[in-house]
């Protein structure tokens, strides 16, 4: 799995895509899951392990879905941290 910012609002997230995820752990929420780990962000020609968060939402666990689109919730180039949320695309 990986993702490409290059068309976001965030000037500073346009320079990042993401090469691959090491997931960590899973927790159960009220409205889902947040999946945690590392995410392999790449800046040019550069990369580095962040941490990440991905929350999916439970709509989302009960069939399997092939088109998705990730909402940046936060997005912390110091803390080296990003923060997802998974949403259905619609057709």
């Amino acid at each position: 799995m990986s993702a490409d910012f290059s068309k976001n609002e965030s000037a500073d997230l346009r320079k990042y895509w993401v090469d691959g995820f090491n997931l960590s752990g899973i927790r159960n929420t009220n409205v889902g899951i947040d999946v945690q780990g590392e995410i392999w962000m790449m800046k040019h020609q550069d990369g580095r392990a962040w941490k990440f968060l991905m929350s999916v939402p439970q709509k989302m666990l009960r069939k399997p879905i092939t088109t998705y689109f990730y909402e940046i919730i936060e997005f912390d180039e110091d803390a080296e941290f990003i923060h997802l949320n998974l949403e259905r695309k619609n057709s």
